[in-house]
């Protein structure tokens, strides 16, 4: 799970734990851990399990009325999407896809073989390959 530098100090942490205190900044990375989970940014999340999930006791509406407004949610009925998450964790969501396949295509031999041929050899002199 990635967290920029500057996670602590954006408007939008700031104003979270303004409202809600570190709970609700811990309630956020608990959703968050919750999407790395399962490499999902959409899931199921009444109110209950979003209280499960989360660990607020009681204030989820106002939580979850304060992520919308911050737009790092959306609702969609019983879902809820994680806005952006997706994006920043490009390569969790590739590195899960292709691992359903067997992971990363393997070259063929012939193939391997065709890109050394292509590739110019250089010379071990860097005299030689310097060029004005």
């Amino acid at each position: 799970m990635i967290l920029s530098p500057d996670f602590f100090h954006h408007w939008k942490t700031v104003t979270l734990q303004a409202e809600h205190g570190t709970e609700g900044v811990l309630a956020l990375i608990r959703l968050w851990a919750h999407c790395y989970e399962r490499r999902a940014e959409t899931f199921r999340a009444t109110p209950d399990i979003l209280k499960a999930i989360t660990g607020l006791n009681g204030k989820v509406d106002a939580f979850e009325g304060t992520l919308t407004a911050l737009r790092l949610i959306e609702r969609d009925g019983e879902n809820i999407t994680m806005r952006g998450w997706k994006d920043v964790h490009k390569k969790l969501f590739s590195s899960s896809q292709n691992g359903r396949f067997g992971g990363r295509p393997k070259q063929s031999e012939k193939q391997a073989e065709k890109e050394r041929q292509e590739k110019p050899k250089k010379d071990k002199n860097p005299a030689k390959n310097f060029r004005l």
